[in-house]
């Protein structure tokens, strides 16, 4: 999906390289635009850096995300919540996000974020994880927190409920009045 805009992690892949940096990225999932991507990392020659897996569940999806570091989320769209980023963070994992709609207000403080479709801030933040593996993993405990706090599935049930009583009652107080 071009709203994902994962060329933009590409980019800032070969900008590491460069760099002389280490690191490996991984697509997990298949779609319209995995292709392109293999293309575009082939032209930027990441190969030794980047892997496509495509479509992944259950075990086979927790073992290839058993040793990442962290969830980057380069969206252009702005999505409301950000279930990935949610799922990542109560696991104790880092999410690297465009501060964009609810992502950037679902990672809060706890993790990184940067300016949606800004590939210089976007390898900053990689820049980040992986000279600074400790500290990543302090704010991927600290990312654990947050979602449990926010996003416990008995917290987010009241929320839901809250929300259908209040217009379940206004929609009784309009029919009355």
């Amino acid at each position: 999906m071009k709203e994902k805009e994962l060329p933009l992690l590409l980019e800032a892949g070969g900008r590491l390289r460069d760099e002389g940096y280490n690191f490996r990225l991984i697509f997990i999932g298949d779609g319209p635009e995995r292709a392109s991507l293999e293309g575009q990392a082939a032209f930027l020659s990441l190969q030794a850096h980047v892997r496509f897996t495509g479509f992944l569940q259950g075990h086979a999806l927790r073992a290839a995300l058993a040793d990442v570091a962290a969830l980057v989320m380069p969206c252009i769209w702005e999505e409301t919540a950000g279930n990935a980023a949610i799922e990542q963070m109560m696991r104790g994992r880092l999410v690297i996000a465009a501060d964009i709609g609810g992502l950037g207000e679902v990672v809060g403080d706890t993790g990184l974020k940067f300016k949606a479709g800004d590939v210089n801030q976007l390898t900053a933040c990689l820049r980040q994880v992986i000279d600074n593996p400790t500290q990543m993993i302090e704010i991927g405990r600290k990312a654990r927190q947050r979602a449990l706090c926010l996003f416990a599935q008995d917290r987010m049930v009241d929320k839901y409920y809250n929300v259908y009583e209040k217009s379940l009652n206004r929609a009784r107080t309009n029919l009355v009045s």
